[in-house]
């Protein structure tokens, strides 16, 4: 974050969930796939997410860790702007796997190969923390009825939920 803001940047950051990050595929993973190092078989049909989300930076450095390079991924370069469009291509057949979250897979009926789990943070000016317009959220984020729910949806864990972290 100091690379994105500075080191003296006046920014709080706020848990919001742990996600579940993971492969999604096929019912039944017809495939056999079991984590990234399986994605640059030949005739796999990736589908990524754009430029600039977090999943793609999650793969891009999941890939630099194995020594992958991303070219050597087919279908690398198509891309979908959400979780949803990325599980939909899934379960249409047009794509074999993509990196997603786990609620996606089970809102499309597909399987999950996990991959990582990462923490879901806002960022925010410090000044703007005890305002009258995050009220609603804060007392949301405190709600126990709201955490089963968000927790309901799967892959997401609610534990930290509302934890500053800096």
């Amino acid at each position: 974050m100091d690379k994105l803001f500075g080191p003296d940047a006046d920014v709080a950051v706020v848990r919001l969930v742990h996600r579940d990050q993971g492969l999604l595929v096929a019912a039944g993973n017809p495939l056999g796939l079991t984590g990234i190092g399986d994605l640059t078989r030949l005739g796999l049909r990736y589908v990524n997410r754009q430029r600039g989300a977090g999943t793609r930076v999650l793969l891009d450095h999941e890939l630099a860790q194995r020594g992958i390079d991303p070219a050597d991924v087919p279908g690398y370069a198509r891309e979908e702007h959400t979780h949803l469009a990325v599980a939909a291509a899934i379960a249409a057949g047009r794509a074999d796997t993509g990196l997603g979250i786990l609620a996606a897979a089970r809102a499309f009926g597909l399987d999950f190969v996990p991959v990582a789990q990462e923490p879901y943070d806002l960022v925010l000016r410090t000044r703007d923390l005890d305002g009258d317009q995050l009220r609603p959220l804060w007392t949301l984020l405190e709600q126990a009825d709201f955490l089963a729910e968000v927790e309901k949806l799967g892959g997401y864990s609610c534990v930290e939920t509302g934890r500053r972290i800096r």
